[in-house]
């Protein structure tokens, strides 16, 4: 064999056996079992996979497929959320469930069912496509041509109890006491400052009207890329969602809804957590402040020692930090919260925007699996 047949020989791409098309509802079993193989004990459950994508009540989702006789061997889907881009309505593609086989990876299965769902999504007029994935698929997404990428956003955290948070590391419990009770002292005023027209919620159909307000008033404000956090995707992303609880709050002002804050527990880091997965608040720092009190005094109640969160770049995370909020090492948290974003090439305008870290106001609730 000479130097160029072996070069040719190099360069052959892998042998395509599998039929790539969308996903119909009843395949939620055989995906189900694909997020099994790919995840194990997180693997997304059948309720969940049949409510956000085979059956979805909210934003239309379609999944492109893998498929060898039946068999699902990869997966990606592409949600299109209605966003505020520069204040203006757009549409923009959410990738989630990304997947590939453990017996079918480093074959092009990935990169396929990707590059359908993007050619699927700019086909709908779609302004841009965004994800934020997992560890072992955020590699694919950083070699990508399309695609580019944002700096990690990093967890951030608050004690709530400071002596669960030392005893549950392993602080004999007479220490934890003594030094939680001194964090407490530093860290617990702020969960007293609830103002009056804060409260907790139990049917986002109290305030259904009300947040499709706010979510309109902040969306033309934003002056960068924003998904519209009305009440249907409120419903859609955790109301509806099988596999976790949620709980919500809500502050009032004279002229109506001034914000809302939605909050999540989880046993994680060898302690319990309460997540601030997703808010939208008028701007007004007492209006942000009090919805924190509020979620970290309930996540207090339920057990939880930290309250956690992430957010974007500049006013947002200082916001954050003048309540208490710290960024956690990332030997404690042992995940990434990666960003990856495609413009559809029909739209070089927004280029310089959408590279600008700060100008895309993402929370936990847009990291779909938490």
């Amino acid at each position: 064999m000479t130097q160029v047949e072996q070069s040719n020989h190099a360069a052959a791409p892998p042998r395509r056996y599998w039929q790539t098309r969308i996903l119909r509802p009843e395949d939620a079993p055989a995906m189900a079992e694909l997020s099994c193989r790919c995840f194990g004990d997180r693997a997304d459950s059948i309720d969940f996979i049949r409510s956000r994508y085979t059956n979805s009540r909210g934003p239309t989702a379609y999944v492109w497929a893998a498929d060898v006789h039946g068999e699902l061997i990869g997966t990606q889907a592409i949600t299109i959320l209605p966003f505020f881009v520069r204040g203006q309505a757009a549409t923009v593609g959410m990738f989630t469930a990304g997947m590939t086989h453990p017996d079918h990876r480093k074959r092009g299965v990935f990169r396929d069912v990707v590059e359908a769902a993007e050619r699927f999504g700019f086909e709908q007029g779609i302004v841009g496509l965004f994800t934020m994935p997992n560890d072992e698929s955020f590699p694919s997404f950083q070699k990508s041509k399309l695609w580019r990428t944002l700096p990690d956003r990093p967890l951030r955290a608050m004690a709530v109890d400071a002596r669960r948070l030392l005893a549950d590391r392993g602080m004999p419990g007479p220490l934890a006491t003594i030094a939680g009770w001194m964090g407490d002292m530093r860290y617990g005023p702020r969960l007293n400052r609830v103002a009056p027209g804060v409260s907790e919620i139990r049917d986002l159909g109290e305030v259904a009207s009300e947040i499709d307000r706010l979510a309109e008033s902040r969306g033309q404000a934003f002056g960068g890329i924003m998904c519209r956090r009305d009440a249907a995707f409120l419903r859609w992303r955790f109301a509806d969602n099988p596999s976790h609880f949620y709980r919500y709050f809500v502050s009032r002002g004279t002229a109506g809804l001034d914000g809302y804050l939605v909050t999540r527990t989880e046993q994680r880091m060898g302690t319990k957590l309460a997540h601030v997965i997703d808010w939208l608040v008028v701007p007004r720092p007492d209006v942000l402040e009090s919805l924190l009190a509020a979620g970290g005094r309930a996540a207090r109640e339920d057990g939880a020692s930290l309250l956690t969160m992430i957010a974007s770049g500049g006013v947002e995370a200082e916001r954050f930090a003048a309540f208490g909020f710290h960024v956690v090492p990332n030997r404690f948290a042992k995940r990434s919260f990666h960003t990856a974003y495609a413009l559809n090439p029909a739209r070089p305008e927004l280029r310089d925007l959408a590279a600008n870290d700060g100008a895309w106001y993402l929370t936990l609730g847009d990291f779909d699996s938490i």
